[in-house]
């Protein structure tokens, strides 16, 4: 049986965490955190729950 995982948006700047439906993006690709309108290429997805670190 597989499991899906949803992807979430976490910005390092604010610490929002968001799912990633509702992220815009620059024209180059990076993602524009919904709350503080910051695009960083360091800003990224995690998968899960959004708030469990990843390995």
């Amino acid at each position: 049986m597989s499991v899906e995982q949803e992807s979430y948006f976490r910005c390092k700047s604010c610490g929002t965490v968001k799912r990633s439906t509702s992220v815009e993006y620059t024209v180059l690709g990076f993602p524009i955190c919904p709350a503080c309108n910051t695009a960083e290429r360091f800003s990224g997805f995690t998968f899960g729950d959004g708030f469990t670190p990843r390995p």
